[in-house]
């Protein structure tokens, strides 16, 4: 993400030609984060982006990333998930919790 190199620039393009601001995007194995970051900037301030990853090791780069890209556009991510046995993921700050 650092070096400005797109991971899956067809993926990207798909998403370009899809999601519009207001657009919800769910993203399953969300990996490192790329997509999701760059999917938020889609969305823009009043669509929401989920992003799950249910390796330990990728999450935790997965939230390293999303301190380290602070929201321009888009309202923000916050943590969800806090239950034994659950998984976290990032969605806009002040939505609802589903349990």
């Amino acid at each position: 993400m650092r070096a400005g190199r797109v991971v899956e620039p067809l993926v990207l393009e798909i998403a370009k030609s899809c999601v519009q601001p207001g657009t919800v995007v769910l993203e399953v194995g969300a990996y490192y984060g790329q997509m999701t970051f760059l999917c938020a900037e889609l969305v823009g301030k009043g669509g929401m982006i989920f992003a799950f990853e249910a390796d330990e090791y990728r999450f935790a780069i997965l939230q390293k990333n999303a301190r380290a890209n602070p929201p321009r556009e888009h309202p923000g991510y916050t943590r969800r998930g806090s239950k034994p046995g659950s998984r976290s993921f990032f969605s806009r700050a002040g939505s609802r919790s589903f349990s």
